[in-house]
C-alpha cells in the first residue's frame, strides 16, 4: 500500500478538498491552542493550585464518561461517511435517528451511574482537601449534566465531519473556546464559590454549543430529520460497531484519565495540578494532529466504501507523512524551549510540570501515529481482531502504574507505563493492517516512512542543540528555535521523507494558505 504515489496527486479532487480542509482545521487548532493557553493560566491564577488540582481530579472522573463520546463519535462518522460515499440517504437518515435513540438511553444510564457510584468514588476514594467535599460533589453533578449535552451533540458533529464541512466545524469550535475563555476570565468576579462558578459557566457554554450544532445541522442537511426507526438491523450494526470500538475508548481511560486518579491516590492534588497543566499541552498537540486526521478520515472512508483503493492509498501515504512531519516540526522546538514557555505561560514552574510536559509531547506523537491505521480498519468494519489485539493492551497501563508507585517510584513513572504500552500497541497495529489492505507493505511503512522520519528528528534535535549552545539570551533563542528548526526540518523532510508527488501536495497546501 502506498508504495508509489502517482504524479497526479495534486490533480485528484479528493486530495484538493482535503488540502482545503487541512488548512481550515489547522487554523482552527492554532486559534484554540492560543485560547486554551490563556484559559489555563487564568484558571490556575484564579482558582489556586489546590482548587485547580481538585478541578482536574473531578474532570478526570467525569471525563471517563467522555470516552463514551468518542465511543459513538468515531463509529457515527464512519457510518455517515460510508453511507454518503454510497449515496444511500434513506439508510443514512435511519442511522442518524437510531444514533439519537441510543445516545438518549446512554445519557440516562450515565447520569444515574455518576450520581451514585461516581459520588461514592469522590467521597471515599479520592483525596479531597478538607472542607471542600460538598463543593466537589456539587461540581461533579454540574459536570455530569454538562457532559450529557456534549454527548447528545455527537450525531450533529459526526454529520458535519462526514459532509467534510470543516469551515462550520471550525467556527463553532472557536465560539466554544472563546466562551470558555470568558468563563475563566470571570472567575475572579464570582459572587459564589469560584470552582462552582466556573463549572456552571462551562455548563452554559456546552448548552450553547449543543444548540448551535443542532440548529445548523437540522436546517442544513436533509439527512438530519428524525424518524421512527423500525429496522432493528440498524441498531444491531451500530451496537456491534460501538462494542468493538469501545475497547479503544475504554483503553483511553487508562491512558489518559486513569492517570489522574492514580496520581491523586498516591501523590494528591498538587501533582494532579502539574499533570493537569501538562495535559493541556498534550491536548493542544493532539488537537493539532487530529486536525490532519479529521480532514483525511471522511475522504478515506468514502474511498473505501466506493472501492477506490487508488485514492485510499494516496490519502494514507500523504496523511501519515504530513501528520508526523507536522508533529515533529512543532514538538521538537516545544520540548527544547519548554522551560521558557512555562515561564511565559504560567510565570513559573516546578520540576514535575516541566518533565510531565516534555513526556506528554512524546506520548502525543506515538498515539497520533495510529489514527490513520484505525481509520482504515473502521472503514472496513472488521474490528474484532484489531481492537482485541492492539487496543486491549492499553489496559496494562493502570496495573503497571500501581505497581511502580507501590514500590516507591516517583510520579513520572506514570509515563514509563504509558509509553511502553503505546509503543507495543502501535507495532501491533502496523502488523495487523496487512489483513485489511492486501497490498500494504510493512517493510514500506518502516523503511519509507518511519526510518526517514527518525533521521529528520535527529537532524532537528541537532539543529536545536546547536542553537542552545550558541545563543544564551532566552528570548532570542526562543524566537530562533521556533523559526529556524521547523523550517530546517520541513526542508529535510522534503528531501528525505517525501517523494515527488507528495512534495506537490505540500505545494498545493501552501497555495491554499496563500489564498
Amino acid at each position: 500500500m502506498a508504495k508509489d504515489i502517482d504524479a497526479n496527486v495534486s490533480a485528484t479532487p479528493k486530495i484538493k478538498k482535503v488540502a482545503g480542509n487541512s488548512v481550515l482545521l489547522f487554523i482552527r487548532v492554532l486559534v484554540l491552542a492560543v485560547i486554551n493557553l490563556f484559559s489555563v493560566r487564568l484558571m490556575v491564577n484564579s482558582l489556586g493550585r489546590n482548587d485547580y488540582g481538585l478541578y482536574n481530579t473531578l474532570s478526570g472522573v467525569v471525563t471517563i464518561s467522555v470516552v463514551i463520546i468518542t465511543l459513538f463519535a468515531l463509529p457515527l462518522q464512519r457510518f455517515f461517511s460510508f453511507l454518503l460515499g454510497n449515496r444511500d440517504f434513506s439508510k443514512l437518515r435511519e442511522t442518524y435517528s437510531a444514533s439519537i435513540n441510543l445516545l438518549g438511553i446512554f445519557a440516562i444510564l450515565i447520569f444515574v451511574l455518576f450520581e451514585t457510584v461516581g459520588a461514592y468514588f469522590v467521597s471515599h476514594v479520592l483525596t479531597i482537601p478538607e472542607g471542600r467535599m460538598d463543593v466537589a460533589l456539587t461540581a461533579l453533578t454540574i459536570s455530569v449534566v454538562s457532559f450529557l449535552f456534549s454527548l447528545m451533540q455527537v450525531p450533529f458533529l459526526a454529520m458535519i465531519i462526514a459532509n467534510e464541512d470543516m469551515g462550520l466545524y471550525a467556527v463553532i469550535s472557536c465560539i466554544d473556546s472563546i466562551l470558555k475563555l470568558l468563563c475563566a476570565y470571570l472567575i475572579n468576579y464570582s459572587p459564589v464559590d469560584k470552582l462552582l462558578f466556573y463549572v456552571f459557566g462551562l455548563l452554559l457554554v456546552t448548552m450553547v454549543t449543543f444548540s448551535l450544532y443542532a440548529i445548523l445541522c437540522i436546517t442544513k442537511y436533509r439527512e438530519c430529520k428524525y424518524c421512527r426507526v423500525k429496522n432493528k438491523t440498524v441498531y444491531v450494526h451500530l451496537v456491534k460497531f460501538v462494542g468493538w470500538t469501545s475497547l479503544g475508548s475504554i483503553s483511553g481511560i487508562g491512558l489518559i484519565q486513569g492517570s489522574v486518579i492514580v496520581l491523586n491516590i498516591y501523590f494528591g492534588p498538587i501533582v494532579n495540578a502539574a499533570f493537569g497543566i501538562a495535559n493541556n499541552v498534550y491536548n493542544s498537540l493532539m488537537s493539532l494532529g487530529n486536525s490532519v486526521v479529521v480532514a483525511f478520515r471522511p475522504a478515506m472512508i468514502k474511498s473505501f466504501a466506493c472501492n477506490d483503493f487508488r485514492s485510499l492509498n494516496k490519502l494514507f501515504s500523504i496523511g501519515n507523512k504530513l501528520l508526523l512531519l507536522m508533529l515533529i516540526s512543532i514538538t521538537i522546538p516545544l520540548a527544547c524551549e519548554m522551560r521558557y514557555i512555562l515561564m511565559l505561560w504560567l510565570g513559573g514552574y516546578d520540576v514535575e510540570t516541566l518533565l510531565f510536559c516534555r513526556l506528554f509531547v512524546i506520548m502525543g506523537i506515538i498515539i497520533l501515529l495510529g489514527a490513520p491505521i484505525s481509520t482504515i480498519v473502521q472503514a472496513s468494519g472488521k474490528l474484532k481482531l484489531y481492537y482485541v489485539s492492539s487496543e486491549l493492551i492499553m489496559f496494562m497501563h493502570i496495573p503497571l502504574s500501581f505497581f511502580f508507585f507501590h514500590i516507591g517510584m516517583p510520579s513520572f513513572f506514570i509515563f514509563v507505563s504509558r509509553l511502553g504500552v503505546a509503543i507495543i500497541s502501535h507495532i501491533i497495529r502496523v502488523s495487523l493492517l496487512k489483513r485489511y489492505v492486501n497490498d500494504f507493505s510493512i517493510t514500506w511503512y518502516y523503511l519509507s516512512f518511519i526510518v526517514p522520519s527518525v533521521c529528520v528528528v535527529f537532524l532537528g534535535l541537532g539543529c536545536a542543540y546547536a542553537l542552545h549552545t550558541i545563543i544564551d539570551q532566552p528570548i532570542l533563542r526562543f524566537l530562533l528555535v521556533f523559526s529556524i528548526v521547523p523550517v530546517f526540518m520541513l526542508l529535510m523532510s522534503l528531501i528525505i521523507v517525501l517523494n515527488k508527488s507528495e512534495r506537490q501536495y505540500i505545494i498545493d497546501i501552501v497555495k491554499k494558505c496563500r489564498k
